[in-house]
């Protein structure tokens, strides 16, 4: 190969490369800016002071099996919320690790609740039985569920919200969570009521 194909060629994959990065960048960016306004950076994946906390929406719809589920019956437990896909590599990655805290937690009296969001019930079911998780999830392909969130939609999938036995929004995770990070958050959410 010439050197002249060989520096246009490097050049052209650079240039792919840095629009990317821009593209990776923007979108970030975009998707996070709306929750910035309703919960500060610095406190995704904290507890959120009691003052600051905003109404929870109640939840009701089918789940992926068919079945009618609404949030309003599991009044006075933590809920945990999971936004996701089975076509998110995020969600993959961190579907474990909802499992585990979810059984974790349960003993606890915490509900956790899936919002398969722009999915069919099918693959949703089979990301479901892949990754062992244990409880319901919504289906929601017009992201519906998500527009009762106001402030607080959603914007980016997974997303995680930790619900107070009060009904209010007490954590917000964006972005795949673990164990180590989700566990602490819902037993300081338990602990506080």
């Amino acid at each position: 190969m010439n050197t002249p194909l060989r520096i246009i060629r490097a050049a052209a994959v650079a240039a792919a490369v840095g629009t990317l990065g821009y593209l990776t960048v923007t979108s970030v960016h975009q998707a996070t800016q709306p929750i910035a306004t309703a919960v500060p950076a610095s406190n995704i994946g904290r507890v959120l002071a009691a003052a600051s906390r905003q109404a929870a929406p109640d939840l009701s719809g089918a789940t992926l099996t068919g079945a009618s589920l609404d949030t309003a019956s599991w009044k006075d437990h933590v809920i945990v919320v999971n936004f996701w896909g089975s076509w998110c590599t995020p969600c993959r990655v961190e579907a474990s690790q909802l499992a585990h805290t979810a059984n974790d937690t349960a003993g606890l009296g915490v509900k956790f609740v899936g919002v398969d969001v722009r999915d069919n019930p099918a693959a949703g079911l089979a990301f479901e039985r892949e990754f062992g998780i244990p409880y319901p999830s919504f289906n929601d392909p017009n992201n519906a569920l998500a527009a009762r969130f106001g402030a607080l939609i959603p914007v980016a999938t997974p997303e995680t919200f930790v619900f107070d036995t009060r009904g209010r929004v007490a954590a917000v995770f964006i972005g795949a969570t673990t164990f180590n990070n989700l566990d602490p958050v819902i037993r300081q959410v338990v602990e506080l009521g």
